[in-house]
């Protein structure tokens, strides 16, 4: 399950951005959360932003080499 995401040094991302899906404290839907080892983890994500702003990078960043720790 991915948990976070993180790169940099990546096409036109130059700087590490990172992509979380651990829910904020606010406990507003805890009934749709995903609940493992005390991590409070989102069942799905949107990325949106401007044309040109690096989504589709960030996509195939994360299926391009992935390494496994």
């Amino acid at each position: 399950m991915l948990i976070e995401f993180s790169v940099k040094n990546y096409r036109s991302i130059k700087d590490k951005v990172t992509l979380s899906l651990l829910a904020s404290p606010d406990t507003t839907h805890d009934e749709q959360l995903i609940i493992e080892s005390k991590n409070r983890i989102l069942p799905v994500v949107a990325v949106y932003g401007a044309n040109a702003s690096g989504k589709s990078t960030l996509s195939v960043s994360a299926v391009a080499k992935p390494i496994c720790f």
